[in-house]
């Protein structure tokens, strides 16, 4: 066979070769497409699967991280607590034995504590600036604070919207008035806090909305029921046995509303003490007290303050983040131009 016969053979039998190997490619592709197919479905369900778990996984770990630091906070008040309790029986004693004092008399002498609890913590924080290595002052510092707390709580035992009106007086002033935002915010950027810290802030102002959430709702419905009653359009034409009734509920509802602010002076007292005795120094909370004057120290607002400095913070991170990854993206880019 001639060379040009040979190649003439060669280019006729080719296309028929291919076409063969084609259709064996075909056949085989298409069978083995069924299992593939079978197993990327499983592979789906299983990462549904995975993902279902771990979102459980999520909210289990999220509510146990909630209930330890519940936990913990109320494990670092309650021998505070009980110690408080005990003062209040004998407070409460004395009270049966000699009588109520004027509630004129109880705002004196509770703004006469706080602001010798301010001039006490202004001289500890000086001479600690000027002696760190003398702990004296811190450790006294704690002591009358502690000291304090009780003694506040004895005092506003019979009134516990006293020391909520005290938070918004101006003591350099006398007179009511809200405390702006900016006071807070000057009061704790005066000292700096740890992640720790941070984390325990996250923790008590997420229990303090919980709890005053219901306590919220429930001095709602008392207001609307004594507005209802205090609005009846015929109570002066009722008869007297009618009126008694309204007047009982009256009182009744009274009790409530009474109740209600003491379990909200509660709820901010607890979350003051963990703060003051469990997640500030001594140093910090010394500090504090004494820029917060003309105002006294209020916890819940100082703990906004912090929360909204943790979050600015975070904003800050994330934005940061963004950034780098926005321009780490471009660099890439770059990079990826230059090598084509």
């Amino acid at each position: 066979m001639t060379s040009s016969n040979f190649t003439s053979g060669l280019i006729e039998t080719t296309p028929s070769r291919n076409s063969c190997l084609l259709s064996l490619h075909v056949e085989f592709g298409h069978l083995s497409k069924k299992p593939l197919r079978k197993q990327q479905q499983q592979l789906a369900n299983l990462q549904a699967h995975l993902e279902e778990r771990t979102r459980i996984f999520q909210i289990v770990n999220t509510e146990n991280q909630r209930l330890t630091q519940r936990l913990r906070i109320l494990e670092s008040i309650l021998p505070y607590r009980e110690q408080t309790l005990t003062l209040l029986y004998k407070k409460l004693e004395k009270k049966l034995e000699y009588g109520s004092v004027p509630i004129p008399i109880i705002r004196d002498r509770a703004v006469s504590l706080w602001l010798d609890l301010v001039r006490q913590c202004s001289l500890h924080v000086l001479s600690y600036d000027a002696h760190p290595s003398n702990k004296f002052h811190l450790d006294h510092a704690r002591s009358i604070i502690s000291k304090f707390y009780q003694d506040i709580a004895e005092l506003v035992v019979d009134c516990p919207q006293l020391w909520l009106d005290l938070l918004q007086s101006n003591l350099e002033t006398g007179q009511s008035e809200e405390v702006p935002e900016e006071h807070w915010n000057a009061v704790t950027g005066s000292v700096s806090f740890s992640e720790d810290q941070v984390r325990d802030f996250r923790a008590a102002f997420s229990i303090f909305k919980e709890k005053m959430s219901s306590i919220f709702e429930e001095r709602r419905t008392i207001l609307l029921h004594l507005h209802e009653r205090i609005s009846i359009p015929s109570f002066t034409s009722q008869s007297q046995v009618m009126r008694t009734d309204v007047l009982l509920h009256i009182d009744v509802l009274s009790l409530q509303l009474r109740e209600n602010i003491y379990r909200e002076r509660s709820a901010k007292a607890m979350i003051a003490e963990f703060l003051a005795f469990s997640v500030f120094t001594p140093y910090q909370i010394a500090k504090m007290y004494s820029v917060s004057y003309p105002y006294i120290f209020d916890s819940i607002a100082v703990l906004n303050s912090c929360i909204n400095r943790a979050r600015a913070a975070d904003a800050a991170a994330a934005i940061a983040e963004a950034a780098a990854a926005a321009a780490a993206t471009i660099i890439s880019n770059d990079s990826t131009d230059e090598t084509e």
